[in-house]
């Protein structure tokens, strides 16, 4: 099993998937310009939406639907970190920071991706006090 799959019984919260993502990188390495360096490892590089995918669904997943008993639990920790993101880096040419566009700036770093997806996790449980899961 990987150790960032989802082991829980319970679904895990958009701070618990946000971790798992940031331990993903920290593991396994950071990628941009795609969701994953080698789409067919087990554990690949990652670019941020690549690590959020495999936090939430246990694997790589090249294309999300809606129908995805997981998609919930990725969508919730997407939108979280896309909202955090636009918080704390605001606009870029008018335009809301979005996640593809911050992870594949030549300015944005695998340690960047790493602290932000931990604080945007600490920001929610401050924000839910840890337990709310939706």
């Amino acid at each position: 099993m990987n150790p960032t799959q989802n082991t829980t019984t319970t679904d895990p919260t958009p701070a618990d998937v946000l971790r798992r993502a940031a331990d993903h990188i920290d593991r396994h390495g950071f990628n941009q310009g795609s969701y994953y360096d080698n789409p067919s490892a087990t554990s690949p590089a990652v670019c941020t939406d690549g690590a959020l995918r495999i936090a939430a669904y246990g694997e790589p997943i090249a294309t999300v639907s809606d129908t995805d008993a997981e998609y919930a639990t990725y969508n919730t920790a997407h939108k979280w970190f896309s909202d955090y993101l636009y918080a704390n880096l605001g606009t870029h040419e008018g335009q809301p920071i979005g996640v593809h566009a911050w992870n594949d700036s030549p300015h944005t770093t695998g340690a960047d991706v790493v602290d932000t997806l931990r604080a945007a996790a600490d920001a929610w449980d401050t924000k839910n006090q840890g337990g709310d899961r939706s």
